[in-house]
């Protein structure tokens, strides 16, 4: 079944929409770590940085294949709600932010993430688009918990 012109372009727009987040990730890590004392939070950073990059080659995968023909987008018939707060998600650091406010950002970043690729995942009714997503969602989950844990280490000031 051909898809329609607009559908094809929403589609096309929210997995290019998905692959800015990597990227924009993977740069915040980066510089996230350059402003970080701790080694645990530093590597934990940079680790980061490396899974964002892989979020990002799978999604260039995925958009080189036929993805017009995996997410089911219904015009005008539903809103996406992404509830992503944009201004906080391009703040940049400086030395002025503290290694909890670093990781606070990095918390609510991948939060965002997964809200996305979970959304994603309910727009389709391929199974191997859906568990592309799902792996997506679950990856940045697993993101979240390792911020929590590395946040509840932060010594008070």
């Amino acid at each position: 079944m051909q898809k329609h012109p607009v559908q094809q372009f929403i589609i096309h727009t929210l997995v290019k929409q998905a692959i800015t987040f990597e990227e924009q990730s993977y740069a915040f890590y980066v510089q996230a770590a350059e402003h970080v004392a701790m080694e645990p939070n530093k590597k934990l950073l940079l680790s980061l940085a490396d899974e964002e990059q892989k979020h990002k080659q799978k999604l260039d995968q995925f958009l080189a294949g036929d993805y017009h023909e995996i997410l089911e987008v219904h015009l005008l018939q539903e809103k996406l709600d992404l509830a992503i707060d944009s201004h906080s998600l391009h703040k940049q650091i400086d030395d002025t932010w503290s290694e909890k406010e670093i990781i606070e950002l990095a918390l609510m970043r991948e939060k965002a993430s997964y809200d996305f690729y979970y959304l994603l995942s309910q727009k389709t009714k391929i199974h191997s688009a859906r568990q592309t997503f799902l792996y997506l969602a679950e990856q940045e989950q697993h993101h979240v918990q390792k911020l929590k844990s590395e946040l509840a280490a932060i010594p008070p000031q």
